[in-house]
């Protein structure tokens, strides 16, 4: 089982607080195996070349004017 953590996309800031977190509170499970992706990394999934950009087209067809609506689309 991969163990690894991979942060794509992520500010360079926001990294430095995460291995902070992980080193402090996950330190069993961590031991710098945080693979940084650069931003816009080609390395995306199904999810991103398909599935959300059909779930959101999808959803926004039509205006939702309640909760209840917009639940019913998803």
């Amino acid at each position: 089982m991969d163990k690894s953590w991979k942060m794509g996309n992520g500010y360079i800031r926001f990294l430095v607080v995460l291995k902070s977190f992980l080193s402090e509170f996950l330190r069993e499970f961590y031991d710098e195996r945080i693979v940084d992706f650069p931003p816009r990394s080609p390395d995306l999934t199904i999810l991103d070349y398909y599935v959300f950009p059909h779930l959101k087209n999808t959803i926004f067809k039509s205006s939702r004017h309640t909760v209840e609506e917009l639940m019913e689309a998803i």
